[in-house]
């Protein structure tokens, strides 16, 4: 089936927690079903920025996206037709549900930091180059390793709040069928949040406790009793509008 993409306007989101902002600023290689890497027709991997909005749904209900997916569908070649596919379930949508399975870990079906009942959310990614700013209009901001390290134009880390600029598009493939994505094409910080940590990691400030040198004597490598002599032996949000399709 042949499809022409539709798009939207750019819009600018209401205020969002930033998720995974880190592969804002470390590219990701896009991965084929089989998990080899994909390429372009020149051979070269393709790599992409993304970065997961968290949106409280009683600021920013999802119905608050209704326009630009509309519009990205009229501009499609699905047309007006497309509004009734809407309807009928026959077009897949990107929000998320916050208390959804895509929100809890698969490890233990427990939610990741930042989930709950209260928020809802949305994964965009492009394989553009999208600015990231804070401070400053014309400076780049970094992400925040954790250091502590001040920069001019500033530092971000995931839990902190911003907007995004963002762009709906359809898409259909064989596999999927139809769909609604959004592009990301600017990111801005707007305050700090509490940090979210996403990787199993923890603050180190927190837990630690000062260690004399007396008695940490002893515990090198060395004097563990060769321990380690061996080697160790690793939910779509229901969407309410148009009919009920978005809220």
């Amino acid at each position: 089936m042949s499809h022409k993409s539709g798009r939207s306007k750019n819009f600018k989101t209401p205020e969002a927690r930033f998720m995974y902002v880190k592969h804002m600023f470390y590219r990701d290689t896009k991965k084929n079903d089989d998990g080899t890497p994909k390429k372009d027709a020149s051979g070269k991997e393709i790599t992409q920025q993304s970065v997961t909005l968290i949106f409280n749904k009683a600021i920013t209900p999802i119905s608050t996206f209704e326009a630009c997916v509309m519009e990205a569908i009229r501009d499609s070649s699905w047309g007006e037709s497309g509004l009734t596919m809407l309807q009928q379930g026959l077009i897949r949508l990107p929000f998320l549900d916050g208390a959804g399975k895509e929100a809890r870990r698969k490890n233990d079906g427990s939610l990741k930091p930042g989930m709950g009942p209260d928020v809802w959310f949305l994964r965009v990614a492009t394989q553009l180059e999208a600015p990231v700013r804070y401070l400053d209009p014309n400076i780049p901001a970094v992400y925040d390793e954790g250091k502590g390290a001040a920069h001019p134009g500033g530092v971000i880390k995931s839990g902190d709040y911003g907007f995004a600029v963002l762009t709906c598009f359809t898409w259909y493939n064989a596999k999927n069928g139809n769909g609604i994505s959004f592009g990301i094409n600017m990111l801005q910080k707007k305050r700090d949040g509490d940090a979210l940590i996403t990787g199993g990691g923890v603050d180190v400030d927190e837990f630690f406790e000062a260690v004399s040198p007396a008695a940490s004597a002893g515990l090198g490598a060395a004097n563990m009793g060769g321990m380690f002599a061996g080697g160790a032996q690793p939910q779509t949000a229901a969407a309410g509008g148009l009919n009920g399709i978005f809220r």
